[in-house]
């Protein structure tokens, strides 16, 4: 006897077909439609900042026990402030190992200022997961030094220095080029993918229109197909304007502006810090949302790092950031330093939080 999701399968096979779509696509059509549903995704991303901060300018818990993410007019965290359903905070974590200074770098995600606990989480987790994960890093510093033992966060087995061009991580996620190529939606084989996606772009409207109807008495939970379709049907409507949702970043290649601002320059110069940082954020976005990369860490500058924070599209604090701008004590100093800071975080909160709180998950199919 046949599976109620067969005999599905069938009337939707045989739907397309009455439309006039083509055997072939009907069939893709018909399985993608009736698969069923996968787990949810996980991602894990972190950002590292050096050096703390002003904890006057930080710490967003108010004396009624309530998140305050702008404390003061300085505060550090305002940035998230849109995004403050989704902030978790936590305090009074000490290190491991006896880390203190600049050496507590190399505890923050090992544990251990030696890595005698093992890997550092990035790598722990994406080996519970059995994925890849990626270390990039925008972290100018002199060639041939500025990036020493110190400096090192992360640990894959060996210490590991992160890819300091965001154009050869583009390359190495996406492909060459500053094209954003993904790859194949969780419940498509790799070969039957890019066949699919041809052959669904060129339905005109009125085939678009028919196979919908034809989906319309599936539930959420059995039609993954319906938001592909949307998406389709907005990608062509709108003739290569921004995409809206997740589907749609990922169902054909997308630019990559900020990466493409960056290639040719040198990611070794401080002049191109916050090129070198959108690019970076833009990034660790898109392949988070098109699931070339589930596992990612971002190193923002080294230990002892004295890049000046005037540079183009900066803070606008014309200082080095180690010292005097970290080490300050008196109030303008520490007010420089959250300013500082702040734009780390103003950063990530419109380079990539904004994005994926602002599109559709297109490996999501376990969302109504």
């Amino acid at each position: 006897m046949q599976s109620s999701r067969t005999k599905l399968g069938r009337r939707l096979f045989l739907g397309a077909v009455a439309l006039g779509v083509s055997a072939p696509l009907a069939f893709r059509i018909s399985r993608r439609a009736v698969a069923q549903p996968t787990a949810r995704p996980c991602r894990l991303f972190v950002m590292y900042i050096p050096h703390g901060m002003p904890i006057e300018h930080f710490a967003p818990v108010g004396s009624d026990g309530n998140l305050t993410l702008n404390p003061s007019p300085s505060g550090i965290l305002a940035p998230l402030e849109p995004y403050k359903q989704y902030v978790t905070y936590l305090s009074g974590i000490g290190m491991s190992g006896g880390a203190s200074n600049h050496a507590a770098i190399r505890a923050t995600l090992t544990g251990s200022p030696d890595g005698s606990g093992g890997d550092s989480i990035d790598a722990l987790i994406a080996n519970k997961l059995g994925v890849s994960s990626h270390a990039m890093g925008t972290i100018p510093y002199s060639q041939g030094g500025g990036f020493f033992s110190d400096s090192f966060l992360l640990r894959q087995g060996t210490w590991v220095r992160p890819e300091a061009d965001p154009g050869k991580s583009a390359d190495a996620l996406f492909g060459s080029g500053t094209v954003v190529t993904p790859g194949p939606m969780p419940t498509m084989p790799a070969n039957d993918e890019g066949q699919f996606r041809k052959e669904v772009l060129a339905l005109t409207e009125k085939e678009l229109e028919g196979v919908q109807k034809v989906l319309s008495g599936l539930t959420t939970e059995q039609n993954k197909l319906q938001i592909h379709l949307d998406a389709v049907r907005a990608l062509k409507a709108k003739a290569g304007a921004a995409p809206v949702s997740g589907r749609e970043i990922c169902l054909t290649g997308r630019i990559l502006p900020a990466v493409a601002a960056v290639r040719g320059k040198n990611p070794l110069d401080p002049a191109n810090f916050g090129l070198l940082l959108d690019a970076n954020l833009e990034v660790a976005a898109k392949a988070l949302v098109c699931g070339a990369s589930s596992i990612i860490t971002l190193q923002n500058m080294y230990a002892n790092a004295g890049i000046n924070m005037g540079f183009a599209g900066g803070p606008g604090v014309p200082k080095a950031h180690h010292d005097p701008v970290s080490h300050s004590w008196d109030a303008d100093g520490r007010a420089e330093f959250a300013t500082c800071q702040r734009w780390f975080y103003q950063r990530l909160t419109t380079k990539l939080v904004k994005v994926l709180a602002e599109t559709s998950d297109p490996s999501d199919t376990s969302a109504p």
